[in-house]
């Protein structure tokens, strides 16, 4: 797909700790025509905080988490 010229995003996934696919769509940098790669430094900000929220509350209506969980419980290594 030939994202060049667009701005757009980096990909990745991974299960039980081992990346199973990455990959960047589109431009980091518009005016030096940098392309994004799964390497690609990022900006997050404050966008991802209502995906994270959205994603807790599905989670919860689903049952398969509870709001009143430490969150230990769910990535042991912050606990």
């Amino acid at each position: 797909m030939e994202q060049a010229g667009r701005t757009g995003c980096s990909v990745g996934v991974s299960r039980n700790g081992a990346t199973v696919y990455e990959q960047g769509y589109g431009m980091a940098n518009l005016d030096r025509a940098v392309p994004i790669s799964p390497v690609s430094v990022l900006s997050a900000a404050s966008i991802s905080k209502p995906f994270t929220a959205m994603s807790i509350l599905l989670l919860a209506h689903r049952t398969q988490l509870s709001l009143d969980d430490d969150v230990a419980k769910v990535h042991p290594g912050l606990g």
